[in-house]
């Protein structure tokens, strides 16, 4: 009896062990390159359970614990994947919505959503070294990117329809039709709405992944 239920838990053992080596083998193709480096600390974890040399195979009881470690670390980089995966759909998402968003009239949208976006990375910030989530935020400052360029050059394409309006009176004084405000005054108000739309890359700050991306829309 003793060697038969050794055989079943062997046999159990094996199955699980299959199991393992078929997620180590795989994982890799589940993990977005850009967020590699946030599961380190997940990866090495499970690694370093996988390459254990003491496990006593002879004995029950520490087969068991082994198993036990091997799979809590596989459920929790599994886990903290699925958890990473869902946020940069999100991400997805929102800059999608973004490239579908008039830049000049929808611009306190476009604000809000970046902000929220930001928070996404905050938590991250929280617990991952910087380096380890700067890929990340890289790939998301290059879809902003995209997104602004797209919005951008069609604002320009239909500048004069973007620039709001400003109210003028047309008065007489002294014999002469004259300006409220002053003509002048509204060539400054008009060029500086002008100016605000076209210096916008500019002063547009993303993630911190790419400094200096946004300026290099032309």
């Amino acid at each position: 009896i003793s060697a038969v239920e050794k055989g079943q838990s062997y046999y159990r053992y094996g199955l699980k062990l299959k199991q393992v080596a078929n997620f180590y083998n795989t994982i890799g193709e589940q993990i977005i390159p850009s967020q590699m480096g946030m599961l380190a600390v997940e990866a090495h974890k499970f690694e370093r359970v996988v390459t254990r040399t003491d496990v006593r195979w002879d004995n029950p009881d520490s087969c068991e614990r082994y198993m036990q470690q091997l799979m809590e670390a596989g459920q929790e980089l599994t886990s903290r994947n699925r958890r990473l995966r869902a946020k940069h759909q999100r991400l997805a998402e929102d800059v999608v919505e973004l490239m579908n968003t008039d830049l000049w009239s929808k611009m306190d949208h476009w604000m809000r959503k970046i902000a929220e976006m930001k928070k996404v990375f905050s938590k991250e910030e929280k617990r991952n070294e910087e380096a380890s989530i700067l890929a990340w935020k890289a790939h998301w400052d290059m879809q902003l990117y995209k997104a602004l360029e797209l919005q951008y050059r069609m604002c320009l394409q239909t500048l004069n329809e973007k620039v709001r309006e400003i109210p003028v009176s047309l008065y007489f004084s002294a014999g002469a039709l004259k300006f409220k405000p002053p003509l002048e005054e509204l060539r400054l108000r008009y060029f500086r709405n002008i100016k605000t739309l076209i210096d916008l890359p500019k002063t547009f700050t993303g993630f911190g992944g790419a400094e200096g991306i946004y300026a290099k829309i032309p």
